[in-house]
């Protein structure tokens, strides 16, 4: 199953707030008429045209390399302002780009309110993103540990990062992730979402120091992302993706405000976007509980002609993610316990006692059992 290869996928890819060393080839050169191909279309600010390559007199150093070796990425994008300066928060930039015949698998940001769109035919891929800069608060190791202050600050921040899944083995699972896309202002995460086999759920890996620079302001960040149907079928068992609500990812967070999630579909993608993340423990851990809500409405009897035979009536359980497959019942008392199922209402339970049970009956579904529902059969 797709869920088991998951455990290689999870630990491919981190990203750090100081990347890895590596060696860069030649920057991308501006499509003209005589290149048209593995170049840079436009960079523009509030839709008007920046010069690309920046720098210099210019207002902003803009620069786009192809990364050399190329590992989980292999073009990145930055932009800051002439001298090293950071980026007014709230500003609008669109980097578009030819990457040739790399076909864009996944994107990683420094960023927020990020929209991707890819295009472009076979040799001549291209890529047009639309974000806007972060704040961010940083200095944590490659593992995620993170210390409570922070000892570097961002205040706009601006990057991005394309690859074309390269480091997976299987065109199976590579096909399935072409347009995730993940966006945060953390100082590390790591990509993409794994499994949890004992819950079921999916989790994305979040950390940052706890405190700004100044040792008393919270940092406050904000992460999103994009995940294709195909994606969430294939490595997260989730075969219902369109049903998937913001109640089915849970953030994992100290004391203080609850972060706000969103989940809109979008075509075949489900975009997921959390602001208020607070570091209370320099670490959070985004869970995706994708199993489906609890039957509705319960209310059981035993049978009048055969009293050791009980009937369990509800409502069908909402999906959150993976398809309802059935349901069943779980009935202890008088120290015996007693099972059964059923693919709908009403649900029947056979070799009831003469004691009292209590029921605990759950939709069942690919993502494990849903949440937990009461029912109750009475001493005869």
């Amino acid at each position: 199953m797709g869920s088991s290869r998951l455990l290689v996928l999870g630990v491919a890819v981190v990203a750090t707030l100081a990347a890895a060393q590596s060696a860069w080839a030649a920057q991308l050169p501006l499509c003209t008429g005589m290149v048209t191909t593995n170049c840079v279309i436009s960079v523009s600010l509030g839709g008007v045209g920046q010069p690309y390559p920046g720098g210099g007199a210019d207002p902003y150093e803009i620069s786009v390399d192809t990364v050399d070796p190329a590992s989980a990425f292999d073009f990145v994008a930055t932009i800051r302002e002439t001298g090293g300066g950071p980026l007014p928060l709230g500003q609008d930039w669109e980097i578009a780009v030819n990457t040739g015949s790399t076909v864009i698998g996944e994107t990683f940001a420094r960023g927020r309110d990020v929209t991707i769109v890819r295009g472009g035919s076979a040799g001549s891929r291209t890529v047009t993103a639309t974000l806007s800069p972060v704040r961010m608060a940083g200095d944590c190791g490659p593992s995620g540990s993170c210390p409570m202050t922070a000892t570097i600050m961002r205040p706009g921040e601006l990057e991005l990062w394309i690859g074309d899944l390269g480091y997976l083995d299987s065109p199976a699972d590579e096909a399935a992730m072409r347009g995730f896309d993940l966006a945060t202002s953390a100082a590390w995460v790591s990509s993409p979402p794994t499994l949890d086999f004992a819950t079921r759920a999916i989790v994305l890996d979040v950390a940052n120091p706890h405190f700004e620079t100044d040792g008393t302001t919270v940092f406050i960040g904000s992460a999103e992302f994009r995940l294709p149907f195909a994606m969430l079928n294939r490595l997260y068992d989730v075969d219902d993706p369109a049903s998937l609500t913001p109640a089915a990812f849970a953030v994992t967070a100290g004391p203080g405000p609850a972060p706000l999630v969103g989940v809109a579909e979008i075509g075949t993608t489900i975009k997921v976007t959390m602001e208020n993340l607070r570091f209370s423990k320099r670490k959070l851990r985004i869970r995706g509980n994708v199993s489906p809500g609890r039957p509705r409405n319960v209310h059981s009897r035993r049978s009048t002609s055969t009293p050791s035979v009980g009937f369990i009536w509800f409502l069908k359980a909402l999906p959150r993610g993976a398809k309802v497959r059935g349901y069943q019942a779980v009935c202890r008392g008088g120290g015996t316990i007693r099972r059964g199922s059923s693919l709908r209402s009403p649900l029947r339970v056979r070799g009831l006692g003469n004691a009292r049970y209590t029921c605990s009956v759950q939709a069942k579904s690919r993502a494990g059992l849903g949440r937990s529902a009461r029912a109750r059969f009475g001493a005869r």
